[in-house]
Parts: C-alpha cells; structure tokens; sequence
C-alpha cells in the first residue's frame, strides 16, 4: 500500500513537471556508454543536450532539451527536471530542429538538412565503432565519424555526393 502510494506522488510530479509534454518523455532510459572505457562520444556533434523542437507522434514540441545519438540512431530528451534521459518511440519523430538546423528521416536514419532551394543538402553522419587500444591494463574502445552528403531534388529523388575535398 505505501509503496502505492510513494509510485502515484512520484508520477503527479512527474505530470506536473511534463505537463503537456508528458508524452513525450515516455519511453526507456538511455544507457550511456561507460565513460572509462570510449574515447569521444556518440552523439551529432558533442554530449551536451541542446534546446531544441521534435515533432512527435504530429505534435511539435518545442524547448525540449535533447540531442541524437548517432550510433544507435536514436533522439535522447532531457525530462524537464533535467534528470533523466529518454529514448522515446522513434517511429513517432518526424523530424526535430536543433542549434538551428532540421533533421529529417532519410531510409530510416535522420539527416541534417544543410542548404534548401531546388536542391536539398542533406549532411549524414555515421559514427561507428573504431579500433580498440589497451590502456593500463584496459581495453579502450574509440569511436570515428564519417560524413556523407546528398543533394535531394523537389521530386525526392537522392543523389550521393562522392569526393568531396
């Protein structure tokens, strides 16, 4: 009974701090990698969460903190008390707006949308694993990035862009 009672206060806090975003935030919680054990991170260009637009299951939220994890091609938000990470349904993002650029799905991956007119610049970044080192003892995984670039034309047609110096 108590602990009942302990789960509905922890989830009207919850609401109340979500408010109409609520949705939103209902998904898993993201599982970092062990910092000790990479070099560099996985996300579109640093760790840190920026404020940002989503459009979520066709609402569009706005001042949400979040960021894109490349690697498992997943947009991680920030819960409004800035606590916790969530990976909501990725199905249900159209596309998100952060430190002023659009990302929309490309064959089920998100890109950039670098430059629009008759031609869309669409900018890809694929981060993989890379080589692994040992270091006192431990094994140290690095992570490497490699950027793609598209044009897509008004009738949806994609173009890969190939040597680019």
């Amino acid at each position: 009974m108590l602990n009942d009672t302990i789960f509905a206060v922890i989830v009207s806090a919850f609401l109340q701090d979500a408010g109409d975003n609520a949705a939103l935030y209902y998904g898993r919680i993201e599982q970092p990698l062990p910092a000790s054990a990479w070099v560099g991170h996985p996300y579109w260009n640093d760790a840190e969460y920026h404020t940002g637009e989503i459009c979520y299951d066709g609402v569009l939220y706005e001042s949400v903190m979040l960021r894109y994890n490349i690697m498992s091609n997943e947009v991680v938000v920030l819960t409004p008390e800035r606590r916790i990470s969530v990976v909501p349904n990725q199905e249900k993002i159209s596309y998100f707006i952060v430190e002023g650029k659009r990302y929309e799905r490309l064959n089920g991956w998100f890109v950039c949308i670098e430059k629009d007119g008759a031609y869309y610049l669409l900018h890809a970044r694929v981060k993989s694993r890379g080589a692994d080192d040992i270091e006192n003892g431990h094994t140290i995984h690095t992570i490497r990035s490699n950027d793609k670039y598209y044009l897509r034309d008004q009738t949806g047609k994609i173009i890969a862009l190939t040597n680019l110096k």
